[in-house]
Order: structure tokens, then sequence, then C-alpha cells
């Protein structure tokens, strides 16, 4: 598949061959400009401490026995290979799942079961269809972990999960890329990782179609166009004009000019009719796209509700948005969800997925030759390669492929932690490729902002919808003009 410039926005840090490395004490303001902005990978040698004075190393607060008692009890999504299928097939992130309690996870893991892996879980959703921002085990665990992220402090989370599972040799979680920023912490254990810039995006042989990779690295599939953050783009339709008719409404209710001056009444209406028309083509296009059961309002009855009162505009929005928000968790909000559809409660059932669309066909393990043979595209790609030792993180933003290969510790299990997190959406404009020696990235260019990260407030003011401000610094975290 080959993408035309129309679609392969990319700007951004291209192929690298070796990562920048850094400590968790770099100030947010100049890690933002060296590596978040221009999109470029980096290894931290220390890791984020937790907020547990007496043991601040995350890694060694969260023995076993401790797990156990905070999570044992929860019942958790484990994925399985087959070890008996052709190799090719026996490695994880091939959809086979079955659910067991975390106690048990942990028995199995004990016992030096090396064929389940804790992955993503499945997110419940509120009442007004927004996806948690994690679950089970990870759930009972935030209170040990830092947020918001000092490195990270004005991006917004969209999901926090835990990955566990015991290898004595090294065992692939699959090629792929996310779709948000990841901020990667290994607890226990070894991880190596190969790296492929989201240049070569268009070589991955992926699982679906891809059909955009904006300019910060986020990538689009056939069906699944998102803004630059993710956000769905009947959402972003539905937020703005939601700030138009949020303007109108504090222009008429406080009566910030008198009679005769600035805009006339008919030019409020007229502009009303506008947002409310906006409105309904966001709630028609969310219609047309509507899956997973999902209810949506009926456009009419916005239209009745405008001439009911002078906020009922802002109600009609509410109820869009709200849609619009259900339509866009269901198919961007966290990478999981791109992965799993509906949970299946019974214990120890087992089930088989579709793989995911974000997943590459190539197996990098493969000789050269054979490599060369099957997937041409791929043999020109460029790669890092990184080793991450229990201690130690990554950072990886939106859209760059990676394969994890994860083995043991001397305890008989690997563990990570991650935080997702939307990716920042302001124009990103690189005129040189980071350099491939410490601390040597061109931070010249022009780049997203610290402060503004995003370009829009809708990621701001979902987390407010939940109470959840203060996960991120919010310094002008989004800017709400239209």
């Amino acid at each position: 598949m080959s993408l035309n410039s129309s679609e392969l926005l990319y700007t951004g840090c291209g192929p690298l061959e070796k990562l920048d490395v850094e400590t968790s004490d770099c100030k947010p303001e100049d890690f933002f400009a060296r590596y978040v902005c221009t999109r470029t990978p980096v290894i931290l040698s220390d890791q984020i401490k937790s907020t547990n004075k007496a043991t601040p190393n995350i890694g060694e607060l969260w023995s076993n026995d401790y797990l156990r008692e905070k999570c044992g009890s929860e019942t958790v999504r484990v994925e399985y290979r087959d070890v008996n299928a052709p190799i090719s097939d026996s490695r994880f992130g091939k959809g086979q799942e079955k659910m067991m309690k975390f106690s048990e996870f942990l028995d199995s893991i004990e016992s030096g079961n090396e064929n389940l892996y804790l992955t993503t879980q499945e997110l419940e959703y509120d009442c007004e269809g927004r996806p948690a921002l994690h679950s089970p085990p990870t759930s009972q665990l935030l209170s040990d972990i830092p947020i918001p992220v000092p490195l990270l402090d004005t991006l917004i989370i969209s999901n926090i999960n835990i990955w566990f599972g015991s290898s004595t040799s090294f065992v692939t979680s699959g090629l792929h890329h996310d779709f948000h920023d990841n901020l990667y912490l290994v607890l226990r254990g070894e991880k190596r990782l190969r790296l492929y810039s989201p240049c070569y995006a268009s070589n991955m042989y992926t699982i679906g179609n891809i059909v955009k990779v904006h300019e910060n690295g986020r990538i689009n599939y056939e069906g699944q166009l998102t803004t630059a953050d993710g956000c769905d783009l009947q959402a972003e339709q539905a937020l703005l004009a939601s700030l138009r008719l949020e303007d109108i409404a504090r222009r008429q209710q406080q009566q910030m000019k008198p009679e005769g001056e600035g805009q006339s009444h008919e030019e409020d209406e007229e502009e009303m009719d506008q947002a409310l028309q906006a409105l309904l083509e966001a709630e028609t296009a969310g219609n047309d796209d509507e899956e997973d059961g999902e209810e949506e309002g009926d456009g009419s009855e916005s239209e009745e509700e405008e001439k009911e009162g002078e906020h009922a505009e802002v109600a009609a929005l509410r109820r869009v948005l709200t849609n619009t928000q259900d339509h866009q968790s269901h198919t961007t909000s966290s990478n999981n969800n791109n992965k799993r559809k509906h949970a299946d409660t019974d214990s120890n059932r087992l089930r088989v997925t579709a793989q995911p669309s974000n997943f590459s066909r190539v197996d990098p393990a493969l000789d050269p030759v054979h490599l060369q043979s099957r997937f041409p595209l791929f043999s020109q790609c460029v790669c890092a390669e990184v080793t991450l030792k229990a201690g130690q993180a990554l950072y990886l933003p939106a859209g760059w492929f990676h394969e994890v290969q994860s083995r043991n510790a001397t305890d008989g299990s690997h563990l990570a932690l991650n935080y997702w997190f939307h990716p920042p959406s302001h124009p990103i404009h690189t005129t040189t490729t980071a350099h491939n020696s410490t601390n040597s990235t061109d931070t010249t260019n022009h780049c997203s902002d610290y402060k503004q990260p995003y370009s829009s407030s809708f990621w701001a003011r979902d987390m407010a919808a939940r109470g959840l401000e203060s996960w991120h610094r919010g310094i002008d975290s989004g800017r709400s003009s239209y």
C-alpha cells in the first residue's frame, strides 16, 4: 500500500538507529521541546517515583504478594498463545484470550507458565458513554503512581495499563503501532524493542488499510478518521458548534452590548441557526457510523428544544456531543478498544478475536532473504534497536511501529506499566532529523506548545466532565476558539 502526499502528512522525527538517553528530572518544558513536539523516542535512564515515600521504586513496591493483596480478587482478561502452532502463530497479539482471577494469573506465573500475558483490559463506560481511563488490576494500584506524570504534565491521559508475563527467553508482542503517545516503564525483567518511524507507515503491511498519517504520527484506518489528537471528526464538529452556541447564549443572557450596537439579534439568530445546523450534521454523521448499539438522539428534537428556552440549544449540544463522544470512544479512545469489543464474563472461557488493524503482518525475526521476498517494502526500513532494563523507561510518540520482546528477571516474571496520552495536535514542522548522539536533538524548529499541546479543548473538556482536571496540568490545555 502506498500513501500519497495528501495522506502521509507526518513531519516528525524520521529514521533512527540509536536513541538519546535522558533522566526523569529533566525539566518538562525541555523534555517537551526536545522529544514530544519533535516526535522523537527517548530512553529514560531512571523512572518516575511512586507516591509511596517508604518504597519510591514502583517495581520494588509491586511485589507479587503486594499485588495479590491489592488486586487478587479482580477478574482480568489474559492473552494466551498456542505453543504447538507454527512459530509465526505462536506469539502473543493473535487475539487469543481467556478470563481468570488475577490471583489465579499470579499463581500461574509463579508456577512458570510462559503462555499467559496480561495486557490491556476491557473498559467500563459511564452513563454518558465515556470509557474509563483504567480498569482492574490497574485501578486498584492508581494511588501508588503519580498522576499527572511530572515529565508530561500538560498531556492528557488516555489510558493506564499493566503488562505482566513470564518467559525465560524473549517472547514477542508482534510488530504494531499505538494510537497514543506512550510512556513505558519496565518494572521487572528486560525488554528489547525494534522501533520504526511513522514515515514508514506505507511499508508496514498493516492488517488494516491506512488512509492517513497525521503530522504528529497519529495513524487513521479506513472508516476511522480522526483529528490529529484522536478526536472523532463528528465530536470535534459538535464541540465547535457548542462553543458558538455558548457564546451566543452568553451574549444574550448577559446583555453585554446595548441594543443597536455590535451584532444584531437577527445576526445572532442567523449564527445560532448555523451552529444548530452543524450539530444536526454531526448527529447525522454519527448515525451513519453508528456501531455497537449506540443510542443516537433525534435531530428534530434539537430544533424543538432550541425554541423552548434560551439554554435549550446548549442542552441539544450536550446530547449530540455525548453521542459523538460515545461513537468516538468506541472507535478511537484507546488502543484496547481497537482490539476488543464486548467482555466475556465467564471465568476461564477461551475466545479468539480478530487481529487488530494496527498490527503488521511482518515478523521482523524472519531472515533477510524471506523478508525481502515476502515484504520487500519493509526491507527498506531503518530500525532502532533498544534494550530496557528494570528501572528504565521509554517515551514513544504515537504512530511509531514497534515490536516488544520480553524476558524474565531472576524472580521469574517481567512486568511493565504504561501511560497512554492523547498526542499533541498542534502543527509540528521539523526541518531536520534528530541526531543519534545523546542530547543532540535539534529543537530550533517550530513545534507544538508545551502550554497548549492541543489545538482543541475537546480532551480537556472531557477530563473536566469526568471530574479529573487534576490529572493534567491545565495550562491553556486547549484553545476554545472557533
